[in-house]
């Protein structure tokens, strides 16, 4: 299992389990890549710590949709990214989406 930790440049870098694990608790605003609320959708990126590809690229990043009320009924994963700047990017198209319908 890889996991990883974001450096000062926002470029995750390998780091043991453990370690990854208490960097993310320690530092929960930067795991935090994006949260919005748009008609009455919750839309939520964050930087997972451990890789969630079987092949490829790391997907380190993680696009969520949660519905209802302060975003407490259901969700859904609906994209993950391999690089900080493609979250943010992935994330604001989610919110154009959900603005535009779709």
């Amino acid at each position: 299992m890889d996991a990883y930790i974001l450096n000062t440049e926002n470029n995750p870098v390998p780091k043991d389990i453990l370690e990854a694990i208490k960097w993310k608790r320690e530092n929960p605003a930067l795991s935090r890549i994006g949260w919005d609320e748009v008609d009455g959708v919750t839309i939520s990126t964050v930087f997972l710590v451990i890789d969630d590809a079987f092949l490829g690229d790391p997907k380190l990043f993680e696009t969520c949709l949660f519905y209802g009320e302060n975003g407490d009924g259901d969700s859904r994963v609906v994209d993950r990214y391999s690089t900080f700047d493609e979250a943010k990017i992935g994330h604001n198209q989610w919110i154009k989406k959900i603005r535009d319908g779709e």
